[in-house]
């Protein structure tokens, strides 16, 4: 969504990110700036511009001789970022005061609901977006603004890589339950089993997202 006072080239950026995130533009796919240029009614600056922001965020790489194109992310990269996340969630629920909240509880259990309506409509783009709410709630429930900024850095690659980890029903479900299954920990105050839970999901996530992946690089 375009935010007030985005310059053009943020709100370019921000439409093409849309597109990579929601598969319409896949890895590897090349981002010629004159035929963006064309697309969006604009010179090349902007463009180019636009391009460099979603560089920075780890959408677009730029390649030798072919430009930009869509990042397609290695087994090494995918394992770093999880890596990343990992650890600084598992500050974030250390730091978590439990139990919790009553505002907690319920944010936790409407976004349960929805993930679970999400996986009924078999709606991947929602589920996405719902994946990525749940874990910035840890950060909100530490109350923790450095680890939340250093989380934010991560968010938008995330929605890329989260979107794919779930590329099917089945894993949706598995998903599902995986993410139930750390609140329920959270909502008994069990501060160190919920640890157990959510490093097991992120390592069943990784093998989720870098099978998928791969799968999609032999099409």
């Amino acid at each position: 969504m375009e935010q007030f006072g985005q310059s053009l080239p943020e709100q370019i950026a921000e439409r093409i990110a849309t597109q990579i995130i929601e598969g319409n533009l896949e890895p590897g796919s090349r981002l010629k700036e004159e035929l963006l240029a064309e697309e969006f009614g604009t010179s090349r600056a902007p463009i180019r511009e636009a391009l460099y922001i979603l560089t920075l965020q780890g959408l677009v790489e730029r390649i030798p001789r072919k430009g930009a194109v869509v990042k397609s992310y290695t087994n090494k990269e995918l394992t770093q970022l999880y890596q990343v996340r990992s650890h600084l969630e598992e500050l974030a629920i250390q730091q978590m005061p439990l139990p919790l909240s009553e505002q907690g509880k319920r944010k936790y259990m409407r976004i349960i609901d929805e993930m679970e309506q999400a996986v009924t409509n078999k709606d991947l783009n929602r589920y996405a977006q719902l994946n990525l709410e749940y874990h910035r709630t840890f950060f909100e429930l530490a109350d923790n603004m450095i680890l939340a900024n250093l989380y934010e850095q991560l968010e938008i690659p995330l929605q890329f890589v989260l979107k794919v980890s779930v590329g099917n029903e089945e894993t949706l479900r598995v998903s599902l339950q995986e993410h139930k299954q750390i609140v329920s920990l959270l909502l008994q105050g069990e501060k160190e089993e919920a640890l157990v839970a959510l490093k097991q999901h992120d390592l069943d996530s990784l093998s989720r997202v870098a099978k998928n992946l791969n799968r999609a690089k032999k099409i």
